[in-house]
């Protein structure tokens, strides 16, 4: 369950959308039919559950389905609560695992579902229900009747208000601060917003290497009339002659103002343990130090600074800004080490991600991948050929085919080559196979172009190809109810 504390503010320029999803076991998502700017610096999202309704029959009295309010079985901090967030989207207002009842065994649960809520990169608000389960429990019903039934759920309703709206955020600059071992740095910080009174900034280190302090300006105040001026942080890396670059994370906050995060990171004078300072194998050019941060790549690489997917020693961005890998998708990872997790498809093993490859009938497969890259419904010729309609498209057909030992039921040997949907030369004996009906058998042959691409209910189904000059067909008919 995501934890959100209820900020006070004004919600007079705040988008508000209304939801109402229900599911009965899919996947159901609500999105707003409205939008807001997705170039904020931050947001201020929230959110209320207002009803969760559930629709349940009696499992001994099925047929007759009632809808009754379950809302009280929420946990109270799924219910509502506002975030503020640091721009630009996609952003996670909630990620809930909710159930009904609340506090039943999850496995007991007449209700599961995962619950999302937040905005997307178009600036959109959704809310998401996805994981659903639906099935029978005993329980009080309705909720504090003190009577427990066997239930079955058939549906679940979520009703509630989404909002989005502008909101201040807290900026420190830059992003990430190297700072020389036994030196110190300063950290720009500034306000997107004027505030609506005074307001203090706290910067504090909240992770990673103590050898940082903040040695001045960890409290900074802004007003109204002068919050434009830049405040400054003074950052000190100590000595510790470890030969470790650290690497900490500061957070630069205001109450009501979305934060933001600083890495500062520390120079050694001689990261790589050569006996040669590092400042001078940068200036001689005897280290690289291919994105110009003042860190020998290496060092970069080995204390985990900057990632090296392909393990070469040269940090990923310098790999792709130079053309040594290629990042057809744009997402900054080598297309090979997302290859190599699994994170792309390769399906012709060409080291190019098959959605950077042509498609020209659009269904998934690339076109070096698809043996029929002109027909959306097929991936290979089959019997037909491409564009051609192999088996009668019914919904909820069986396919007729030639029988084998492996499906006839009972210790009898399959057909006689004779049988009419035999596969000539497999079956050395005389018996029929006992997984027959005689009514399913047709002896039937019919021109290929005849039985290919044909559609209606009840017509053949394509059964074996005899491997002849005539190239006949020999078809087991079966009636199908659609």
């Amino acid at each position: 369950m995501s934890l959100v504390l209820t900020l006070p503010h004004s919600a007079a320029r705040a988008d508000t959308w209304s939801y109402n999803i229900v599911t009965t076991g899919s996947d159901v998502e609500f999105v707003s039919p409205t939008a807001i700017d997705p170039g904020l610096p931050a947001y201020r999202l929230a959110y209320q559950v207002q009803q969760m309704l559930a629709t349940a029959e009696l499992i001994d009295f099925p047929g007759f389905p009632v809808e009754v309010d379950v809302t009280s079985e929420l946990d109270p901090e799924f219910r509502s609560g506002v975030k503020l967030l640091a721009g630009p989207p996609p952003l996670e207002l909630v990620h809930a695992e909710v159930q009904y009842p609340e506090d039943a065994d999850p496995s007991a649960a007449g209700f599961r579902s995962v619950i999302d809520m937040g905005l997307r990169a178009d600036g959109r608000a959704f809310v998401r229900a996805t994981n659903n389960v639906l099935s029978a429990f005993s329980a009080q019903f309705p909720p504090g009747s003190g009577v427990f039934l066997n239930i079955r759920l058939l549906s679940v309703r979520l009703i509630g208000t989404i909002s989005a709206e502008p909101a201040g955020r807290v900026l420190g600059s830059p992003t990430t601060l190297i700072i020389p071992e036994g030196s110190a740095r300063q950290l720009t910080v500034t306000l997107s917003q004027a505030p609506p009174g005074p307001l203090q900034v706290t910067v504090e280190r909240v992770d990673g290497d103590p050898d940082f302090t903040v040695a001045g300006g960890a409290l900074l105040s802004f007003t109204p009339q002068n919050w434009a001026a830049p405040r400054f942080a003074t950052i000190l890396a100590a000595v510790d002659a470890d030969g470790i670059a650290g690497q900490a994370t500061l957070r630069v906050s205001a109450p009501d103002y979305a934060p933001s995060t600083v890495t500062v990171i520390e120079l050694e004078p001689d990261c790589n343990g050569n006996g040669v300072p590092d400042a001078a194998e940068l200036a001689s050019g005897s280290a690289p130090d291919c994105n110009g941060d003042r860190l020998i790549d290496t060092c970069e690489v080995a204390a985990g600074i900057v990632p090296d997917c392909n393990a070469n020693g040269v940090p990923d961005a310098c790999d792709l800004a130079t053309g040594v890998a290629s990042d057809c998708d744009n997402n900054g990872v080598p297309d090979v080490c997302d290859i190599g997790a699994g994170k792309l498809r390769d399906c012709d093993g060409d080291g190019i991600p098959d959605v950077c490859q042509p498609d020209r009938d659009g269904d998934g497969w690339i076109d070096a991948c698809d043996g029929c890259p002109d027909d959306p419904n097929k991936h290979s010729p089959g019997l037909c050929g491409c564009g051609v309609v192999d088996i009668p498209a019914c919904e909820g057909a069986a396919r007729g085919g030639p029988d084998s030992p492996t499906t006839d039921a009972g210790p009898a040997p399959p057909d006689a080559p004779t049988s009419s949907s035999d596969s000539p030369g497999t079956d050395p004996g005389p018996a029929p196979a006992v997984g027959d009906l005689p009514s399913e058998d047709a002896a039937l042959t019919a021109p290929l172009e005849a039985l290919c691409g044909v559609g209606a209910c009840g017509a053949p189904l394509l059964g074996w190809l005899p491997l002849t000059a005539l190239a006949l067909l020999t078809v087991k008919t079966r009636r199908l109810r659609c």
